[in-house]
């Protein structure tokens, strides 16, 4: 590529004036020996086809190639059309250029010129010092400390890449930086840096410099503070005073002083209040319960105690929310409240369900337990069973005592018919065993369905099924 020549010096443009004053003379002495015949008739030759323009720059006479027969180019006049190009914007233009050498022979010639990004961004340290300042710890941005300005792009400082620069070591360094503009141009310096720790260590407080700690709790110092410094991962930080968890009220000042290797100092205060932080424990006597129908429902029958290790015990001051309809059968929850004195709430739920017949919804709800368990002959729970071995064990578990046999529970139950049977009665059956006579039995839950111990285990089945529908042989009501 072409770059512009810088211009004469004043001296160098008087000896050419002098050498065109005497080529003149030696021109007109050449006319006169020759005749006017046989003067210059040829015009200059325009040999640049294309040049290369640095961007912002004027194209001139100096950036072309023109020649003349005479040797005498310096007498050569070069118009250049100055509207056919903008150096201010990178590109190719087609530029009219006309040549004329001093008897007016002229020429003319569309020249081709690139204006061209030549000179790459230039770099400077922001601050002008000549070593830059940085703070331990921090992340070192080039772009933060070192400008580069291009003269086609512009600034280009987020551009700057260089050398990884470790802020935690303190003490001087030098790193090298670079940089691009979009046309490739680089510019590459070296830079002095100086890492220096002048920030002081920081506490960061987690509950805020006036927090609480809880009655007879224990304080660990840990659960309230951090202690930070960007240049020192080991600064030391040290504690004034107690704090006393033993006296509701009491406010406790702590001096906290943090020293980094540096000799930064900082100093803070942290006071604690000693308070009532803690709920009062609310239990509750059962996890859910089950209410008959039309009778009459109180809450406070459920809980077991709820006491503060403040305000004692607080079984009385136990609120509730919601409401149980025993008109109703149906699923109820019902919401157990307690504060202390000092605001702290603790909250506990019961489901509760309402049923027509507590005793049969006791039995049921029991024998669904063993859903799946294995039959064998002669077994009577808890984790295997035969047929009135199974009842036997549901009942008992429900404080109802019944015979051993399925013909023996028979006897001790009032007949009931298959029209009137309710949840919870005995179902029983003849002739299961090949033999007459009542062989087996099984619990009622409605809907036609009952729970028995078959031969392939505790099961639920319908009486409406053939089988079973031809072995029935009544109800029977403890």
């Amino acid at each position: 590529m072409k770059t512009l020549s810088k211009k004469s010096s004043l001296k160098k443009r008087i000896n050419s004036i002098k050498k065109t004053l005497l080529v003149l003379t030696l021109c007109l002495v050449g006319i006169q020996a020759v005749g006017f015949d046989k003067a210059d008739r040829i015009p200059p030759v325009i040999n640049s086809s294309k040049v290369w323009l640095p961007y912002g720059e004027t194209l001139t006479g100096e950036d072309l190639n023109v020649t003349d027969d005479s040797g005498v180019d310096d007498m050569i006049n070069i118009t250049i059309d100055e509207g056919d190009y903008n150096s201010g914007v990178l590109g190719l233009y087609e530029v009219y250029v006309t040549a004329s050498d001093w008897m007016k022979n002229s020429t003319e010639k569309v020249v081709e010129v690139e204006v061209y990004d030549a000179y790459p961004p230039v770099m400077a340290i922001k601050d002008e010092d000549a070593t830059i300042q940085v703070e331990a710890g921090t992340d070192f941005v080039y772009g933060d400390y070192i400008s580069a300005i291009d003269d086609v792009d512009g600034d280009v400082s987020d551009q700057i890449t260089g050398d990884d620069v470790d802020t935690k070591k303190l003490g001087g360094q030098v790193i090298k930086a670079k940089v691009r503009d979009n046309a490739g141009n680089m510019t590459e310096e070296e830079y002095a840096i100086d890492v220096e720790d002048t920030v002081a260590p920081v506490f960061k407080f987690k509950k805020g410099k006036n927090a609480k700690v809880g009655y007879q709790a224990k304080f660990d110092l840990d659960d309230y503070v951090d202690m930070v410094d960007a240049g020192d991962d080991n600064a030391t930080m040290t504690v004034e005073g107690d704090v006393d968890t033993s006296t509701l009220g009491k406010v406790s000042k702590l001096k906290l002083t943090g020293v980094d290797a540096s000799g930064n100092i900082s100093e803070e205060t942290l006071k604690v209040t000693c308070a009532d932080l803690t709920a009062p424990k609310l239990k509750l006597k059962y996890a859910s319960a089950t209410v008959e129908m039309n009778s009459t429902f109180n809450p406070q029958e459920f809980v077991a105690k709820a006491k503060d290790d403040v305000d004692g015990d607080l079984t009385k001051k136990v609120t509730t929310d919601g409401v149980v309809d025993t008109s109703q059968s149906g699923q109820y929850t019902v919401t157990f409240v307690v504060s202390d004195k000092a605001g702290n709430k603790t909250t506990a739920t019961l489901d509760i369900e309402v049923v027509d017949d507590i005793k049969a919804t006791g039995l049921i709800n029991t024998a669904k337990t063993k859903l799946g368990h294995a039959y064998v002959w002669g077994a009577t729970g808890p984790n295997v069973f035969d047929c009135s071995g199974f009842t036997r064990w549901v009942f008992a578990q429900n404080g109802i005592s019944l015979p051993r046999t399925a013909a023996a529970q028979y006897s001790a139950t009032k007949r009931v018919s298959r029209g009137d049977l309710r949840k919870g009665d005995l179902i029983f059956f003849k002739g299961t065993t090949g033999r007459g006579g009542i062989t087996h039995v099984g619990i009622y839950i409605g809907d036609g369905q009952f729970i028995h111990a078959a031969n392939s285990g505790i099961s639920y089945n319908n009486l409406s099924e053939s089988y079973y529908s031809a072995h029935y042989a009544g109800g029977g009501r403890r």
